[in-house]
This record gives C-alpha cells, sequence and structure tokens, in this order.
C-alpha cells in the first residue's frame, strides 16, 4: 500500500514537472519548451510569449518555415538571450534567410550579433532599442558572398552604443529609419548598388563624421541626415537630382558642400497625360509640390560657408530651391565652374 502510494506521488511529481516544462515561459536553462495546449494565440501569435504559430522553438530562437521552403529566425526568449550572438545559418538542413519584424527589438543584454551569408532580409525594428548592442558583423567572403539585399525599417533604429557599420555590397535597399539615433555611429559603410538614401536614415546620429553617399544614389530622403551634428563635409554624387526636405537640417558642423548638375533635372511633378500610367502616376505623388532642393534642406548649418556646385551660375539659378531650403544658415559662398555667388 505504502509502495503504491509513493509511485502515484512520483507520477504526479512527474506531471508537474512535464507541465514546468512545457509551460509558455523559458526554463532556467534558457531553452523554450512549448507545447500548443499551453499558448493563447490571438491572430496568429501567442499572447503571453509572443510566439508564432506553427513555429519551432530551439533554445533561444524559434523558427518559421516559409513559402519558400527556408527558415524565418524570431527571439523565443529576450530575458535570457546572452549578450553575443551568432545567427544559425540553417535550419532543419534549409537555409535560414529572414529575421523577423521585431526579432530582437529591446534585447538590452546583446552586445554583439553575427548574421549568416545566407540572410537575405532584415526585417522591420528587428534590433530597434538594443541600447547595448556594439558590434554587427556581416559573414560572407568570395567563396560564400552575402546574400543580404533588404533591410526593413528602423532596423537598427536607437542601437545607441554602435559605432560602426559596414554593410555588405549585395544591400539594395534600407528602409526609414534604419540606423536613426545611433547616436555613437561615426563611420558607416554603404553599398555600392544603393539608389536612394532612404527617410530619416541617420537622422539623429550625432556622432556620424564620416559617410560616403555611393556614385549610384539618386535621391536623398526627407531628413536622412537631419541632427548629425558631427558631420563636416558632404560630397552629393552626380545622379542626385532630388534632396527632399530637411534632408541636412540642424548639421551644424558642416561647414562644405558639394552639389552635382543633375539637380537642374526636371521633377516628374506634373500630372500624368496617361492616367492609366501606374508608373507616372506614382512618380506624381512622390514629387508634386516638391523642389529639387526642397524646404529646409540645409537648415540651420550655421558654419556652412561654401556649397560647390557642379556646373555653371546659370544653371544653379536654375535649380528649384524650396522654402527657406538654407534658413538659419548664415551667408556662404556658392563656388560654380565660371564664378561664384553668394547665398
Amino acid at each position: 500500500m505504502k509502495k503504491c502510494r509513493l509511485s502515484m506521488a512520483l507520477i504526479g511529481l512527474c506531471l508537474v514537472s512535464l507541465v514546468m516544462l512545457t509551460a509558455c515561459t523559458p526554463d532556467v536553462s534558457g531553452t523554450t519548451a512549448y507545447a500548443p495546449h499551453d499558448h493563447k494565440y490571438e491572430e496568429g501569435y501567442c499572447t503571453v510569449c509572443g510566439s508564432e504559430f506553427g513555429a519551432t522553438t530551439v533554445n533561444f530562437f524559434s523558427f518559421k518555415l516559409k513559402a519558400d521552403d527556408t527558415y524565418r529566425i524570431d527571439v523565443a526568449a529576450k530575458a535570457t538571450l546572452p549578450a553575443h550572438v551568432v545567427i544559425p545559418s540553417a535550419y532543419n538542413g534549409k537555409p535560414v534567410t529572414s529575421i523577423h519584424n521585431y526579432a530582437f527589438q529591446g534585447c538590452t543584454n546583446l552586445q554583439s550579433v553575427k548574421l549568416p551569408a545566407s540572410i537575405q532580409t532584415i526585417g522591420q525594428w528587428a534590433f530597434r532599442d538594443c541600447v547595448n548592442l556594439t558590434t554587427i558583423t556581416f559573414m560572407g567572403n568570395k567563396t560564400t558572398p552575402a546574400t543580404l539585399s533588404n533591410i526593413g525599417d528602423g532596423a537598427f533604429y536607437n542601437c545607441a552604443k554602435l559605432s560602426a557599420v559596414e554593410l555588405p555590397s549585395s544591400v539594395l535597399t534600407l528602409g526609414e529609419y534604419t540606423f536613426s539615433r545611433c547616436t555613437s555611429l561615426a563611420k558607416v559603410t554603404l553599398p555600392q548598388n544603393l539608389k536612394t538614401i532612404s527617410k530619416s536614415l541617420f537622422e539623429g546620429c550625432t556622432s556620424l563624421s564620416e559617410v560616403t553617399i555611393p556614385d549610384g544614389v539618386k535621391t536623398i530622403g526627407d531628413s536622412a541626415f537631419r541632427k548629425c551634428e558631427a558631420l563636416i563635409e558632404v560630397n552629393v554624387p552626380d545622379r542626385v537630382f532630388f534632396i527632399d526636405c530637411h534632408a541636412f537640417q540642424d548639421c551644424t558642423a558642416l561647414t562644405q558642400v558639394s552639389l552635382p548638375l543633375a539637380l537642374t533635372q526636371q521633377l516628374p511633378n506634373t500630372p500624368p497625360e496617361n492616367p492609366n500610367d501606374k508608373e507616372a502616376a506614382a512618380n506624381y505623388e512622390l514629387y508634386k509640390n516638391k523642389t529639387n532642393i526642397d524646404v529646409s534642406a540645409f537648415d540651420g548649418c550655421p558654419n556652412l560657408t561654401t556649397v560647390t556646385f557642379r556646373g555653371t551660375v546659370a544653371e544653379w539659378e536654375s535649380v528649384e530651391k524650396g522654402y527657406r531650403w538654407n534658413y538659419q544658415s548664415l551667408p556662404f559662398v556658392v563656388v560654380c565652374t565660371d564664378g561664384e555667388i553668394s547665398e
């Protein structure tokens, strides 16, 4: 009888242990084991732990198989994530190609992360508010080149200790606010295939003193370099025909700017003749009521003394400039190919 009671007690203890291991929270080792009945899903996500329906959780990560037969990675145990993380290149014999939106957001323990060459996409706000992140390493070499092509909006927003970034040449697009408020970021190497500097890309990067805008860039977005208070000199490449509003506003250390002849180009800001021309309609919506150097583009640059324009005086005067494009900046000299004028 006593043996029977003891056996029943042991069984009960095992059941309690099983429930603890399958509960919707990480265990003490940091390894999360989920049981379907422990989750409370709403719109595909657990309201308790945030795990996505159908995802498989291993250690700190969860993996979701996508339609293209590759995996997307997410973080399942943010509170116990270690300081140094290496994202795996494969799971279950299939490549890991994307980092989910918000995956590492708010992981304040995170100090360094290595991304494998297999990663093609970093989701929106993926590393937002990782305030102690100092190092991002993008893996890849001639044998296994990096395949990263898209970095989503705000991916590294407010990574306040990140001091330098070298992006792989495979990157084609950087979303809005990607490095905004990275206040320690002093140097960044941008990929040559980039076509646009997006809205608020480096806004509030108060330590940014060195950036080379790639030759292929054609547009510089709204507030792209706003409040980059350490930026001293900017060379805008030859293909840029549009500098949006507030692009360099409050760059208080800026002393010299070189601007291209392409700024004389007429913006596509008139309604399209053919209403079915979707591309023309999209361009019209993008550029309507805009000017080549738009509103307050260089507003609040009190130390700007010289603007070099790679065209004639007449061509400089033909560049459409927005209201207060250089407001709160002291008078400066525009050096053209055939003379100088004051602004």
